[in-house]
């Protein structure tokens, strides 16, 4: 059985109740956090999962000077929780086809002039070799703390793609000011490359399969992993992506279609799974708010069928984790995440 592990929420670490209720419901906690909250869940017996470590110094594979985040004290500790962490998987954003980009509220981050990468093979070659110098640094780290070879303790990167976009206007009311002072570029970069065009080429399924046997390439070493780098399926993501593309007329099936294609580009290397249930409907399309599963909901089920569908397909998933917000108090949302927890391990069979 997959191991389950459940979202942050401010002040969760801090509070011995909520993790007490999460211990002996032997449910994990996955966070982006480097800084002492690591230490603080796992003191109290609760598994972590490290996923985005760091958050914005590993959110962004097209960035030329990536591996700095694993250079000095930050990258001392950033590999140190890395290493600690639970999970054999430790889970990136593939990120932008940019090396950089304008933060935007209720809208896709736009690249900044200059910095977007329209060649899919230049995209490519600098994600894997990312990829594999990652692998090879967190692996080098781990081997020469612990002393051991072993590929038992070694971990698995996965990645993840981002969610496509319906084509919509920019609410510029909502923008942040720096947003704001650059909105003529901004709406430029719209105009020239469409909403999406920070993530060119990266949702696609056929990129997918191509960045993991690239990195397999690069990733040749004397007793490495068989595969160092797999894939983590983002069901909300990969939902919205899919109706999105549907509706931009940029794919031609149906989302269970999309799904398919996607589990087909990431044949058994499916280590984990994100669970979450969008915001949105089929008329207006739908945003990435990670709500919690409601049965009987129309969406939530849907949602629930295509997880069903990815779970099936790939016995090899390590890792579920329920990304759900909950915006509640750390034990409310302890309950919260208990409950979800039994909701999905009875639906999928656990």
């Amino acid at each position: 059985m997959p191991e389950i592990y459940v979202s942050w929420v401010k002040g969760l670490p801090q509070d011995e109740e909520a993790l007490r209720i999460l211990r002996e419901n032997n449910l994990g906690v996955e966070m982006s956090n480097i800084d002492g909250q690591v230490e603080m869940i796992q003191d109290a017996g609760v598994r972590f999962s490290s996923h985005t470590p760091g958050l914005n110094l590993t959110l962004n594979l097209a960035k030329p000077d990536f591996m700095e985040a694993f250079e000095g004290e930050q990258g001392e500790r950033l590999l140190q929780v890395i290493k600690s962490s639970d999970a054999q998987v430790v889970g990136f954003h593939l990120g932008y086809s940019a090396n950089h980009v304008y933060k935007m509220m209720a809208y896709p981050n736009i690249p900044t002039p200059k910095t977007i990468i329209t060649d899919r093979q230049v995209l490519l070659e600098t994600f894997a070799e990312n990829l594999a110098r990652a692998w090879s640094e967190i692996n080098r780290y781990i081997n020469r703390i612990t002393g051991a070879t072993s590929e038992a303790v070694r971990k698995t990167i996965v990645v993840e793609t981002l969610d496509f976009s319906r084509k919509r206007p920019i609410l510029w009311n909502l923008q942040s000011e720096e947003a704001k002072s650059h909105q003529e570029k901004i709406q430029g970069i719209v105009d020239q490359y469409g909403i999406n065009a920070g993530i060119l080429h990266v949702t696609e399924p056929s990129f997918i399969k191509d960045i993991l046997k690239k990195t397999d390439s690069y990733c040749i070493e004397p007793g490495r992993l068989p595969e160092p780098v797999e894939f983590l399926f983002d069901v909300g993501h990969n939902f919205i992506s899919a109706d999105a593309k549907i509706n931009n007329r940029e794919f031609s099936g149906s989302v269970e279609d999309y799904f398919e294609e996607m589990l087909r580009a990431a044949a058994g290397r499916v280590r984990q799974l994100h669970l979450t249930v969008p915001a949105g409907n089929d008329e207006e399309g739908y945003s990435d708010q990670h709500r919690p599963f409601t049965p009987g909901d129309p969406l939530s089920d849907r949602i629930l069928g295509l997880s069903k569908l990815i779970y099936k397909e790939s016995p090899e998933v390590l890792q579920i984790t329920l990304e759900i917000k909950t915006d509640l108090p750390p034990v409310d949302h302890a309950k919260k995440m208990v409950a979800q927890a039994e909701y999905i391990v009875q639906q999928l069979g656990l």
